[in-house]
């Protein structure tokens, strides 16, 4: 499968400002299935300087800088992908643990994997931890019953609405109002899944499913490590495990680590943000 995704991004500003820089996660990461056979950004007003880098997650990432005052920022990326069947449940687990083990991740690689594991006590109801005991008793004890059960759970019980709002909401929240966006509710299963020592990462990136109503092109999911298999997309608006329809952006330990523009601006103006994207299937 093969497609053409153009992301449009405009910054407008009630007055002129001085353009801080800034930070695009536009680059698809690197996968199996995936392969970059275009990718171009055209950004203005032209940057005085541009730099290719890698963050602290290592999301490949375009550094822009300016030199005049602006009044707008337009970021339009064009890229052509090309896409090859997945399968996410074609790995061996091992070493062969479940919800019943005090530890599911060797030391070196808990300690690697810390920042995925850390949340609040707070943000973790004991209405949700008496549904995460009922689901992993359910799946007696089983990390892929558990996590394909929860999947499922949430995509049934909890509304998903589009909300362009770059907040979002904390996992109580979403889970008390039986609704939310793809990022409250990718987060939300975050949480409950690091109450079970699962460690989890946010994703952003784009989704492909024609079948699909518009606002999900532009898209925000999960990845849970599971032992043997990695890093493993979880979709819980969709219903979906990761397949080749989604394509990842960047990844981090909480939902403000990838956004697709990051930046600020010197000035008292007020500023506003628009922003489509749309995913052509070329054949």
């Amino acid at each position: 499968m093969r497609l053409n995704i153009r992301h449009n991004t405009l910054y407008s500003y009630s007055k002129t400002v001085f353009l801080e820089p800034h930070y695009l996660l536009m680059y698809p990461l690197q996968r199996p299935y995936v392969t970059v056979e275009h990718i171009s950004f055209d950004i203005s007003p032209q940057p005085l300087g541009t730099a290719d880098v890698l963050d602290i997650f290592n999301n490949p990432t375009k550094q822009i800088w300016f030199a005049e005052m602006q009044n707008m920022l337009h970021i339009e990326v064009d890229m052509v992908l090309s896409l090859e069947p997945f399968n996410p449940f074609t790995f061996l687990p091992f070493p062969e643990v479940d919800l019943s083990h005090s530890e599911l991740y060797a030391f070196e690689k808990t300690h690697a994997l810390n920042p995925f594991l850390r949340y609040d006590e707070e943000m973790i109801t004991e209405d949700m931890k008496t549904l995460l005991s009922d689901m992993v008793a359910g799946a007696r004890n089983d990390i892929i019953a558990t996590l394909t059960n929860l999947l499922g759970h949430i995509h049934k019980n909890w509304d998903h609405s589009i909300r362009l709002h770059p907040d979002v909401w904390s996992s109580d929240e979403c889970y008390n109002k039986k609704k939310g966006s793809c990022r409250d509710l990718a987060w939300m299963m975050m949480i409950m899944l690091r109450y079970l020592k699962l460690a989890t990462r946010f994703v952003s990136g784009y989704s492909f499913n024609p079948e699909q109503r518009n606002g999900h092109e532009l898209h925000a999911w999960l990845e849970v490590f599971i032992p043997g298999g990695g890093w493993i997309g979880v979709d819980p608006s969709l219903g979906l495990f990761a397949t080749d329809h989604f394509v990842p952006l960047a990844v981090g330990s909480e939902p403000k680590f990838t956004m697709p523009v990051n930046g600020s601006y010197r000035g008292s103006a007020i500023s506003n943000m628009e922003s489509t994207v749309t995913i052509r299937k070329m054949d």
